[in-house]
């Protein structure tokens, strides 16, 4: 048995959304959205700092730095 899930990430931080507040939206494993594709988001935000090139963590952002990720479930029986 399998199932079709989804993650929304965040392509240039690659992030994944995971919504926990106004300001916060982006974690290392996001949120698992199963039945529908998520929509994408105009900012992303985190609690943290981030490495690299992102020295804020909440930023404005343009819908097409988000992809929809498709992952399929599958039951593992030992």
């Amino acid at each position: 048995m399998s199932e079709i899930v989804y993650k929304l990430k965040h392509v240039p931080t690659g992030l994944y959304f995971d919504p926990r507040g106004c300001t916060v939206n982006a974690s290392v494993l996001g949120r698992v959205f199963s039945g529908r594709k998520p929509p994408r988001q105009n900012f992303w935000g985190v609690d943290y700092t981030l490495k690299d090139d992102y020295d804020v963590t909440y930023k404005k952002t343009a819908l097409s730095e988000w992809e929809v990720v498709e992952f399929e479930l599958t039951e593992v029986n030992k």
